[in-house]
């Protein structure tokens, strides 16, 4: 089961470092239609297609949260259960990605516009950069590249100064 999850993880498009993170898998009128969602917005197949419902359409966004959180564990995977090197790709990448994302306050946006990959303007300073923080944290672990250091260490001081004063209480944080 878990080498068809990695297969899974694998087969998700990637994009500049960029990658979805959700496979919508439905069976419709018997008829197989999967696709790859980049953020958790809309969930296809929770309202069935054939009501009156029509689904709504997908927000042009990757999820660097969803990201963040699958490249940690790609990592994981890598480092603790046995090499794929492509997981040590796209996770790097991945990190790459979310430096250039990374805000002056520490904070990295959830939102990156799916054509250009900058920051969407929702959500772009909240607890779910820990996320972030959390895979630059591990990058830097196994890579030793001070970059990833600084970048964590700024998410971490975002969390410390903006969030946890707010009072921010989220699953991420």
């Amino acid at each position: 089961k878990a080498r068809k999850i990695r297969n899974l993880i694998l087969s998700a498009p990637v994009d500049r470092g960029a990658f979805p993170a959700i496979l919508s898998h439905q069976i419709i009128n018997g008829i197989r239609h999967d696709r790859w969602i980049p953020h958790a917005h809309w969930v296809g197949g929770s309202i069935p297609y054939q009501t009156q419902i029509a689904p709504p359409t997908d927000q042009p966004a990757y999820s660097s949260m969803d990201m963040a959180w699958t490249s940690f564990w790609m990592l994981r995977w890598h480092n603790e259960i046995e090499p794929v090197e492509e997981f040590l790709i796209r996770a790097v990448n991945c990190g790459d990605l979310l430096l250039k994302a990374q805000l002056p306050s520490g904070a990295v946006p959830v939102w990156l516009n799916k054509d250009t990959l900058d920051p969407l303007y929702l959500l772009r300073e909240n607890p779910s950069a820990a996320a972030a923080g959390l895979l630059l944290s591990k990058q830097y672990e196994l890579t030793q590249e001070e970059r990833f250091l600084h970048a964590a260490q700024r998410v971490a001081d975002f969390m410390a100064l903006r969030c946890t004063p707010e009072g921010w209480t989220d699953y991420e944080s």
